[in-house]
C-alpha cells in the first residue's frame, strides 16, 4: 500500500494510509493542549500536557524510527 496521500483521496483511503503508516511506530509519548479565552489580555492562554504511554511489554522491536513534524 502506498501511504502518501494525495488530494483526490477520500476520506476511508486517507484513514486507512495513515493507520498503515502509524503502525510503524510506538508511540511513546501523547500530547494535547487545552486552550482558554482570557478576556482581560484579550488573548488565548495555552497548556500543554505531555503523557507518556510506552508500553510495558518488554517485547520490543529494537530498531527505532523517529518523525518529528
Amino acid at each position: 500500500m502506498e501511504d502518501k496521500g494525495h488530494e483526490y483521496d477520500t476520506v476511508e483511503e486517507r484513514y486507512q494510509k495513515m493507520k498503515f503508516s502509524c503502525q510503524k511506530f510506538i508511540a511513546f509519548q501523547f500530547g494535547i493542549c487545552t486552550f482558554h479565552w482570557d478576556q482581560a489580555s484579550l488573548k488565548y492562554k495555552v497548556r500543554p500536557f505531555n503523557f507518556y504511554v510506552f508500553p510495558k511489554s518488554k517485547v520490543i522491536d529494537t530498531s527505532m524510527l523517529f518523525q518529528v513534524r
